[in-house]
């Protein structure tokens, strides 16, 4: 068995809509970035760009800012 690089693997998180913030259920353990992959397992909806961890909330139906509440501040 070939022990190379086995204690310096990293987390990298696909990120398809290319916003920075990853999908944290799929990581890829590489020692640099994969191409697609960011180290921010921040994203709860990979295919926005507007939604992740820290994103404004807007009125739009969906939880862009990834806290579990949709449409939270003062959206009717």
């Amino acid at each position: 068995v070939d022990d190379v690089d086995e204690d310096v693997l990293f987390p990298w998180y696909p990120d398809e809509d290319e916003d920075g913030h990853g999908d944290p259920e799929n990581p890829v353990y590489a020692c640099s970035p994969p191409e697609g992959t960011t180290g921010s397992p921040s994203d709860c909806d990979d295919t926005d760009p507007a939604t992740h961890l820290g994103a404004a909330e807007i009125c739009d139906g969906a939880d862009n800012d990834c806290d579990g509440l949709i449409d939270e501040d003062g959206c009717e």
